[in-house]
């Protein structure tokens, strides 16, 4: 895969120059997409099997991994705790109670969490809602107006376009390449090492072998660029100034595109309305059109969010909804 970096030089005004990884202003893309958990749970034809919801990952982590499995029975209640509609899912706050007691097994938690989600990919067979998607965006002439996005860690997005004869640009401007498609992941990812390279200006994108290797040699407290965020933490894990440049030119695409397909992610509770305000608060205050696919009851609440600004709902499932998200992505691509 292809990693392209955002290195630039600035004139100091003085003969000499500054290497800086910044923002690169360009005409506004026509669209976004994000996904969540729920798209990867939902979009077929994923091996070994498809990525669990949040609900279910706590569970899954106890049986494969051994520093999970052997976690404190106190901290064990943290990630218990339900939510309004009495499902176990508060796994942030979960990951925020072990640091807060146990903040060097919590690195140790998080290395085996990037392992963990490494072993999900799309099959190969292009049946996949990821697969399908691209290539329709592709063949609509779109690939270079439409900004990928996604909260999650596994990789099934990028080896889909990878399947599809595809590189993935993670830089934070787009490249006018048509053989790549433009991703970022907002909360890092599994395979996305710190740089060996500090002035990279980008993560090593490693593959799930090359990453076995590179946690036998790091110390305990390092671990793939993941992030996990709190209301009241903000964002717990160490970060890295590109990944939070990312997250804040994402906002200014999300501020001037025409229109937002929202797949898989579930809009905060009521009890909480402050929950991973960086995706939500560009959301609510974009004047893009905003599509959803989800939960009818999720998206009420996108509804609440958005008040009267334009909202529609797709569906409830990624696969059956890849075509009504793809005319999305064409109709915002034409100009007025």
């Amino acid at each position: 895969m292809t990693v392209i970096a955002d290195r630039f030089e600035v004139d100091r005004g003085n003969g000499m120059t500054d290497t800086r990884y910044g923002i690169y202003d360009d005409e506004a893309r026509p669209g976004v997409i994000l996904f969540g958990a729920g798209a990867s749970f939902a979009c077929d034809a994923v091996l070994p099997s498809r990525p669990p919801l949040g609900a279910e990952l706590y569970a899954q982590l106890r049986e494969q991994c051994p520093t999970w499995a052997a976690i404190r029975i106190d901290l064990d209640e943290g990630f218990e705790r339900l939510d309004e509609a009495g499902i176990r899912c508060d796994f942030e706050r979960g990951m925020a109670n072990v640091q807060k007691k146990l903040p060097m097994e919590f690195w140790t938690l998080l290395r085996e969490m990037a392992v963990f989600f490494t072993q999900f990919t799309a099959d190969g067979t292009g049946r996949d809602a990821y697969s399908r998607l691209i290539g329709s965006v592709r063949s609509a002439g779109m690939l270079e107006g439409v900004l990928f996005s996604t909260l999650n860690y596994e990789r099934i997005c990028e080896t889909a376009a990878a399947g599809l004869g595809l590189s993935v640009n993670y830089a934070r401007h787009p490249v006018e390449d048509g053989d790549a498609i433009w991703l970022h992941k907002l909360h890092g990812s599994c395979d996305f090492m710190p740089p060996e390279d500090k002035e990279a200006g980008a993560p090593d994108v490693t593959s799930a072998g090359d990453l076995l290797r590179r946690l036998q040699v790091m110390s305990r407290m390092e671990h793939p660029l993941m992030t996990l965020y709190t209301p009241e933490k903000g964002i717990v894990g160490k970060h890295p100034s590109w990944l939070l440049a990312m997250i804040r030119d994402w906002t200014k695409v999300v501020a001037t595109c025409r229109q937002i397909c929202v797949v898989g992610v579930a809009p905060p509770v009521p009890s909480i309305p402050d929950a991973d305000s960086h995706v939500w608060r560009p959301i609510r205050e974009t004047t893009a059109s905003v599509s959803y696919v989800g939960l009818e009851a999720d998206f009420l609440r996108l509804q609440s969010i958005r008040g009267a600004s334009p909202c529609e709902h797709l569906g409830v499932s990624f696969a059956e909804c890849v075509d009504a998200v793809a005319m999305r992505m064409s109709a915002a691509g034409v100009s007025e």
